[in-house]
Formats: C-alpha cells, sequence, structure tokens
C-alpha cells in the first residue's frame, strides 16, 4: 500500500512576513503539508533562509520583498511561477508590530 499524498502537495504559497512569528510558523505547516513555499521577508533575507533551511527538500525558498512595494511584490509571483510553475495560495501575514505604532499599545488605545 503506497503512502497517502500530503494534502497540498502540488500547491505552491507565497506567505509574506515569513521570517519570524507566525509567517515562519505557516511556512513551515504548510511546507510539512505538501506545499512548496515563497516565503518572503522585507527587512532580512537571512531571516527567511533560516526558515528555509529547517524544511527538507528545498521545498521553502526565500526572497527578501517589501509587501508596500509593487515590483517586489511582482517579483515574489515571478519566482513563484518561475520555481514552482503555478501559485495557488497567498498568506498576506506581513505587517509591523504595535511597539512600532506606540509605546504603550497595551494601557493606551491607539489610533490608526
Amino acid at each position: 500500500m503506497s503512502e497517502p499524498k500530503p494534502a497540498l502537495a502540488g500547491r505552491v504559497a507565497i506567505i509574506t512576513g515569513a521570517g519570524r512569528g507566525l509567517g515562519r510558523a505557516m511556512a513551515l505547516g504548510l511546507a510539512a503539508a505538501g506545499a512548496s513555499v515563497v516565503a518572503t521577508s522585507a527587512r532580512s533575507l537571512a531571516e527567511v533562509a533560516a526558515v528555509a533551511a529547517e524544511a527538507s527538500d528545498d521545498v521553502i525558498v526565500p526572497v527578501r520583498a517589501d509587501v508596500t512595494r509593487e515590483e517586489d511584490c511582482a517579483a515574489a509571483v515571478e519566482v513563484a511561477v518561475a520555481r514552482f510553475g503555478r501559485l495557488d495560495i497567498l498568506v498576506n501575514n506581513a505587517g509591523r508590530g504595535m511597539r512600532l505604532v506606540s509605546d504603550d499599545f497595551l494601557t493606551t488605545p491607539t489610533r490608526f
């Protein structure tokens, strides 16, 4: 009897903000479920390269991309299509922590 195919085998995802926290966890989780992943980070290629190194079989490709720049977004899509031939999933996770918005965000309501 053959092994069951992973749930996301053949699927390709881009995860923004994949260098740490939830983005890191989602990149590793999608890769473990069989997806190929383009993991982006605006700050540091080293962050997403470290995440990619945790996965097996080169299923996570690290890309430095800032989601506030249209050309970076287009480049991430181009990497996914060039490397894996398609794009099925986008996890739009990039963001800035509240400490960058307000030092007292836990006690004082922050206006956006």
